[in-house]
């Protein structure tokens, strides 16, 4: 854990040094897909070489390299890129799309988007998950299927979202 502290903490000062530098040369969308993308990228690695871990078993071993140490390794740097990202680039590109608005709606906005939002995405998280563990499978490594198609329509929804809110943050900021 140490080992991933350490290399977490390069990572995210790294990306925050490219991240101010790509908020101010691309456009805001550019910036707001960042964390979705790299994280959707990963975790379809990730889940990938565990769910189909029979298909890499025998590539690995020829470079005598176990399968589980690599979904581990990738695990990790999906976990690492995720929170780099989301220092870098969730937080300024959210507080960047209440620039436009009134001084009252964003005050309501911002509370919403952190005190609501936040919550309500945790809760529904451990409610899903307690869900499945209730009706499908109380064993974690048989829900690897599913998680996985959780975490991709969460992906899928997010970069939807965030096109959506591009559309209104440009439409705001043009008048």
């Amino acid at each position: 854990m140490g080992k991933f502290h350490i290399i977490f903490g390069f990572a995210t000062i790294i990306v925050m040094m490219f991240g101010a530098y790509i908020l101010r040369k691309f456009k805001w969308i550019v910036s707001a897909l960042f964390t979705p993308l790299g994280a959707g990228f990963t975790g379809v690695i990730f889940f990938n070489l565990i769910i189909f871990r029979e298909s890499f078993d025998e590539l690995f071993s020829s470079f005598n390299m176990s399968l589980l140490s690599m979904a581990v390794m990738v695990g990790s740097l999906q976990v690492i890129l995720f929170k780099s990202f989301n220092y870098a680039f969730v937080d300024a590109t959210k507080e960047m799309a209440f620039i436009p608005l009134d001084r009252e709606l964003r005050i309501k906005g911002k509370a919403a988007v952190d005190v609501i939002g936040g919550r309500f995405g945790k809760a529904f998280g451990a409610i899903l998950q307690q869900l499945m563990f209730q009706f499908i499978s109380p064993n974690l490594s048989e829900l690897t299927c599913e998680i996985f198609f959780v975490f991709f329509i969460t992906m899928i929804m997010w970069i939807l979202a965030v096109v959506a809110l591009n559309k209104e943050f440009y439409r705001l900021t043009k008048n």
